[in-house]
């Protein structure tokens, strides 16, 4: 199963300059409890921001340099026959951005684990608009954390 998690603003943003311009310990802490034991895959970009693989999870690294080599990550340069060979075994992976990331694999993803946060943070990165191919599954509630106020959604591929 193909699960999308992100961070983002009311205008879906969720970078700026190559990094996130939001930081919400809570969400944070759900990252990595949700996405703790299983694969994830990452942008090259992404990676830059992170500078590390995560611990606890197999980290794949999406680029198109055949020669990167990163200590800890898997290098993955065929990203759409990657995402495919995972679906097409049942296999989990988490999709952690970027913008990019997120573009090509939102078609495969079954899950949606989206914090939304209030505000427009006059991004440049976007997660893709989702709400055509996918339902509110839950929601919690409102929240303000650091003067950012926040909820955490799931959401499912409709049908």
């Amino acid at each position: 199963m193909i699960r999308l998690i992100a961070a983002l603003d009311e205008k879906r943003g969720i970078g700026k300059n190559g990094d996130q311009p939001f930081y919400i310990k809570t969400d944070l802490a759900r990252f990595r409890e949700l996405t703790m034991g299983s694969p994830v895959l990452m942008g090259y970009g992404a990676y830059k921001a992170i500078g590390h693989p995560l611990k606890g999870r197999p980290t794949y690294v999406a680029s198109r340099d055949p020669k990167l080599s990163l200590p800890g990550c898997h290098i993955v340069s065929d990203v759409d026959s990657y995402l495919k060979d995972v679906k097409d075994k049942g296999q989990e992976l988490w999709v952690i951005g970027g913008g990019q990331m997120f573009n090509l694999s939102i078609g495969l993803a079954s899950e949606l684990y989206l914090t939304e946060i209030k505000g427009d943070f006059d991004c440049d990165a976007f997660f893709p608009d989702y709400h055509a191919e996918f339902e509110l599954a839950g929601e919690s509630d409102w929240q303000t954390e650091d003067k950012l106020t926040y909820r955490f959604t799931t959401w499912r591929r409709k049908g």
